[in-house]
């Protein structure tokens, strides 16, 4: 049965909102809608509709407010003709009104999902230009030079002193001497019976100490790798993971598995002294630049510096990591430490003060070089990549990433234009530092 339509009288107020009444009209309506059933009803269907209006998710953008009717009566509406005579009832009119309130929602809400595409897709613009920035801000070099007839791991690297031959220690048992110009193969020196770990260049002349897997330090002759006369080589009591030349030439620093780190002279192979680090590896050994103390990093998680002369220890510091490279800078008032931590440490031996740590490398760092001019590190890392970097702001100015495997050593040419790097991928590689 269909219910009876509101009282005419009242048709137009049932329509409005009650706030949009006067407090005379409002009091009259209430009056009325407690004796008349009809339009209580359609009161009733009113506030249901609105209500349901109100459930409707709130578009992203606010409408605008909601008008009196006196601004209609101000202001008409053009309509279609064919609308123009169905408007003239309060509910039609609150019918169209409800129409257009939910076609603008439908147009709001196209608009904000249109607005957050366009968002993302800025941003990912965003992104994809802070990417090249970086990468045209931290360039690789270019590969100069592809060192690659080794059938092992390249584990160390030099560079002549007059800048005109590379030598490369491999796994395969062998040091290779190559033209740092060309690339071609010079000679190959096999006197050792086991891998290569270690090697360094003399400061002056053409002599090599390399050490190995045989428990060897020897020297020989760059240019035509046989035996240098007159030196004696080396028996340690483990293997040899590293070697540094002193500046005068005339005394080798190693050490090895033994847990030893011992100080030869060089002309007559006598051992001037020892110092115990108390674990099994001593990954890496370097003169300072007056020759006076020597660096000593060590698997027992600390770097030991020791008076050259005695072997005695003048300072120690620890970042609580294995430490498997150190380097002096130039100015010999520095160290730079690089461990199991990835990370890079620049140290002042005097205080055990860290001044500044690069963590960019997400691998283990396993080598550092300071520039010849002491203004840039160049560090290697399990994760592919030598880094060469501001040692005093750890800004990196470049990145190479031409190996296709861990890096194990590298060494600046003596006019710091060139780095050459050993990785387990069987090659040396020679490349340009930019930045």
């Amino acid at each position: 049965m269909k219910s009876r339509p509101p009282c005419l009288e009242w048709r137009e107020k049932l329509a409005l909102r009650h706030e949009d009444l006067s407090p005379s009209e409002q009091q009259a309506l209430d009056a009325h809608v407690k004796t008349c059933d009809a339009c209580a009803s359609a009161l009733a269907d009113y506030h249901f509709f609105e209500a349901r209006l109100d459930a409707l998710p709130p578009p992203s953008i606010k409408p605008l407010p909601r008008l009196s009717p006196q601004f209609f009566e101000q202001h008409p509406r053009r309509l279609p003709q064919g609308e123009r005579a169905t408007f003239a009832t309060p509910a039609r009119r609150i019918m169209y009104q409800a129409r257009e309130s939910r076609g603008a929602r439908l147009i709001w809400r196209t608009l904000s999902v249109a607005a957050v595409l366009a968002l993302l897709l800025a941003a990912m613009l965003i992104f994809r230009l802070v990417s090249l920035s970086n990468l045209a801000a931290h360039p690789g070099g270019g590969t100069l030079l592809n060192l690659d007839q080794h059938t092992g791991g390249v584990m160390g690297v030099a560079w002549s002193p007059d800048g005109k031959y590379i030598a490369t220690a491999s796994e395969d048992h062998t040091v290779k001497i190559w033209d740092a110009q060309s690339g071609s193969l010079v000679c190959t020196y096999t006197g050792h019976s086991d891998v290569v770990y270690a090697l360094a260049w003399a400061p002056q002349g053409n002599l090599i100490a390399s050490g190995g897997g045989d428990n060897t330090v020897q020297i020989w002759n760059a240019l035509n790798c046989s035996p240098a006369p007159g030196y004696v080589s080396h028996s340690e009591a483990n293997i040899v993971m590293s070697i540094a030349w002193s500046h005068n030439g005339q005394t080798i620093i190693s050490g090895g598995w033994d847990d030893e780190v011992q100080a030869w002279s060089v002309s007559s192979g006598k051992l001037l002294w020892s110092f115990p680090t108390g674990v099994e590896v001593v990954l890496s050994v370097a003169w300072s630049p007056n020759d006076s103390q020597v660096a000593v990093g060590s698997w027992d998680r600390y770097v030991h510096v020791l008076n050259a002369q005695t072997g005695q220890q003048v300072y120690k510091y620890t970042n609580g990591q294995p430490v498997n490279a150190v380097s002096w800078s130039p100015d010999g008032k520095y160290l730079a430490v690089g461990g199991d931590n990835n990370a890079v440490e620049i140290v002042n031996p005097h205080t055990n003060q860290v001044l500044f740590t690069y963590t960019e490398h997400t691998g283990r760092v396993t080598a550092v070089a300071w520039s010849p001019d002491g203004q840039e590190i160049a560090s290697g890392s399990e994760d592919k990549t030598v880094r060469v970097w501001n040692p005093f702001t750890s800004k990196t100015l470049m990145v190479y990433s031409g190996q296709s495997q861990g890096i194990n050593s590298l060494a600046w040419s003596p006019d710091g234009s060139e780095i050459v790097s050993g990785s387990f991928d069987f090659t040396a590689k020679v490349w340009k530092v930019t930045g």
